[in-house]
């Protein structure tokens, strides 16, 4: 009878939940869970709530996905305390009001929250991202995350090893406290111009730019003149050519620009500045002197009297100005009164 064996089966069917529950549902230390943590395989989280950790654990789980740290007293979050991440939520670190060295280098971090690095009071001082960008996507990402993340205190940024090819103009205008950049290691061809812009203002910034593949061509013309200008410190040395052939090595610090296949402007064209300021007074008084003598051309054609010479002449020279007159009108050099200019044309138009 199956009622004489009822009990047992309940009692069994207890046991399995009991085990099951035991093994995925509460805490254990089976799979390598630190002694201070709680570990939960189901939900892949860590929990390590106030226990006074003063660093991360080192054997966090390989299944993890949340980690808890909250009541503790982290002031260093190093390389070896996470691996393998791919992306960093928002407000990843906001728990962590107290943290001030943060070390993510060697990881493929694809994506980044704007507000990935948003700490409340910014007491983060060092940031390390070495070898820890996956693609441009990341970069973009983080030009964003520095912009939103009140990195007000940062004073070291590690950007090295990245195969970074260019930098964002202003990204780092919102890390006004920076001392050290480190871009190092990279596959920048130049750097534009606004990228150090507001890093200038604080003078003795020192910034590793060496050992990336710089192209020596007239683009790079205004990262030659920062690096002369500048008053950060710079590997100067480190910062060399690597392309063209004939400039393979050079330093950067110390080129011309007709080294670098620029054009010096002549000095028509650099004359050509006061053209605003010279040609409108000189027009109108052109102007009037060829209105004057049209007026007396025309005034001779009705007495029947018009020398071959005259003719020529002001057929000449009411051209000339015609000419002018339109070459400024389209290169904007100025703006010529529309009464004066059909005015002139009206009798251009009788002459010719």
């Amino acid at each position: 009878d199956w009622r004489k064996w009822f009990p047992y089966l309940t009692m069994c069917v207890f046991a399995v939940f009991v085990f099951w529950g035991l093994l995925f549902f509460t805490p254990h230390q089976l799979s390598g869970c630190p002694l201070s943590c709680e570990c939960f395989a189901v939900t892949s989280t860590v929990k390590c709530v106030s226990k006074s950790l003063l660093t991360v654990p080192k054997n966090i789980p390989g299944y993890a996905r949340t980690l808890i740290f909250t009541g503790n007293h982290l002031h260093q979050i190093g390389p070896d305390s996470f691996k393998k991440i791919t992306e960093l939520a928002s407000h990843t670190f906001s728990a962590l009001t107290i943290l001030r060295f943060l070390d993510l280098s060697a990881n493929q971090l694809a994506l980044i929250h704007p507000e990935a690095l948003s700490i409340p009071d910014s007491p983060l001082q060092e940031l390390n991202l070495s070898q820890a960008l996956h693609n441009f996507t990341a970069l973009t990402d983080l030009t964003t995350a520095l912009r939103w993340g009140g990195l007000w205190g940062l004073l070291r940024l590690d950007l090295s090893g990245n195969h970074l090819a260019l930098l964002p103009p202003g990204m780092f205008s919102y890390v006004p406290s920076l001392r050290q950049l480190l871009l190092s290691n990279n596959s920048l061809l130049a750097v534009y111009s606004g990228t150090f812009s507001e890093l200038d203002r604080l003078g003795n910034i020192k910034i590793l730019l060496g050992n990336n593949p710089y192209t020596c061509t007239c683009e790079i013309h205004e990262f030659v003149t920062w690096l002369n200008k500048s008053k950060a410190q710079v590997d100067v040395e480190a910062v060399r050519c690597s392309s063209p052939e004939d400039l393979n090595n050079s330093l950067l610090r110390g080129l011309t620009v007709q080294a670098v296949g620029c054009i010096v402007p002549v000095l028509s064209e650099v004359t050509d500045i006061t053209l605003p300021t010279v040609y409108p007074p000189l027009f109108f008084i052109c102007l009037q002197c060829f209105e004057r003598c049209i007026n007396k051309i025309s005034f001779q054609e009705a007495r029947g009297w018009r020398p071959i010479v005259e003719h020529n002449h002001s057929h000449f020279c009411t051209s000339f100005l015609f000419c002018l007159c339109k070459l400024l009108s389209v290169l904007h050099v100025m703006t010529v009164p529309s009464c004066h200019f059909f005015r002139l044309q009206g009798s251009i138009s009788v002459l010719l």
